[in-house]
């Protein structure tokens, strides 16, 4: 991860001392006149250490949490989605047996191709794993007084 401290004619000249102690720096960034290079970049140091901050505040201000669960797209593995990428991409249908049978590069190549789709498809099989909670009884764990979901 990478500072980027900006040009202010307030401050005076930083010293490479300063710049090594971190209290300097978290108290420039706090203060605005430095910012984290590559935090808005999804899967970076800085992103994920703005994704913990974020998950902190929120045990912070609600408590800890009753049920809390990360959930990571399988897209070389949902044969269904290769069958629909198949067809919208190449314009060719195949079984879902075909599909197992591909090669990682020609699933990646698939789903590099059209991740609007890919992300549609993560979002209903989402949205399926929330019904089968319900169906099972569990939503009244979010009678807990919060429940949220965040998606990227």
């Amino acid at each position: 991860m990478n500072i980027v401290f900006r040009k202010n004619p307030q401050l005076h000249d930083i010293t490479a001392s300063q710049v090594a102690n971190k209290e300097y720096v978290d108290s420039s960034i706090s203060q605005d006149h430095a910012y984290k290079f590559m935090a808005s970049i999804t899967g970076s140091p800085a992103y994920w250490e703005q994704q913990k901050k974020k998950v902190l505040g929120m045990v912070r201000q609600f408590g800890i949490f009753t049920l809390f669960i990360t959930l990571t797209a399988a897209e070389t593995h949902w044969r269904e989605l290769l069958v629909i990428l198949k067809k919208t991409v190449d314009k060719e249908d195949i079984t879902e047996e075909t599909a197992g049978e591909m090669s990682f590069e020609e699933k990646a190549r698939l789903i590099r191709t059209d991740p609007i789709t890919c992300a549609q498809y993560f979002d209903h099989r989402f949205k399926r794993f929330l019904r089968l909670g319900k169906m099972l009884k569990m939503d009244h764990l979010a009678d807990t007084g919060l429940f949220t979901t965040f998606t990227e």
